[in-house]
C-alpha cells in the first residue's frame, strides 16, 4: 500500500502532521507513520486500507522489534524523509525496510508460532 501511495505522489508528498510519539512502542510508531503517509495521499481509501493493514501487522511488528535492533533508527530516517517531503528517499527507505523483513520472514514466522 505504501508503494502505491509513494508512486502516486510524484516527486513531492505533502506530509503535514507528525505521528504521535510512541516511546518504546516501535509497532505503534510504525503504524502511526504508515497512517501518516496514507493521510498525506488525500485518498480516503488509502487511509482505510492502511488502518486494516496496520491491525493485521501488529503482531509481526512486535516480533520485528525483537529481531532487528535498529528499527527505531530506521523509522526515524523514514520519518525525517517524510518531514522533508523527500519521496525519493521514502521510496528507497521503504524498499530497504521491506527487503530486510523479507529476509527475516522465516525467523518472524518461527517467533510468531512460538508465542
Amino acid at each position: 500500500m505504501l508503494g502505491i501511495i509513494l508512486r502516486s505522489a510524484g516527486r513531492v508528498l505533502a506530509v503535514n502532521a507528525r505521528e504521535q510519539e510512541h516511546a518504546g512502542d516501535i509497532a505503534g510508531a510504525t503504524a502511526a507513520f504508515a497512517e501518516r503517509l496514507a493521510r498525506a495521499s488525500d485518498n480516503e481509501e488509502h487511509l482505510r486500507a492502511m488502518h486494516d493493514i496496520n491491525a493485521r501487522l501488529h503482531a509481526v511488528r512486535l516480533v520485528e522489534a525483537d529481531l532487528l535492533a535498529d528499527t527505531g533508527d530506521e523509522l526515524a530516517r523514514l520519518s525525517a524523509a517524510a518531514d522533508r517531503g523527500d519521496v525519493a528517499a521514502l521510496r528507497t527507505g521503504w524498499r530497504r525496510y521491506h527487503r530486510r523483513r523479507q529476509r527475516l520472514a522465516p525467523e518472524i514466522v518461527r517467533a510468531l508460532l512460538r508465542d
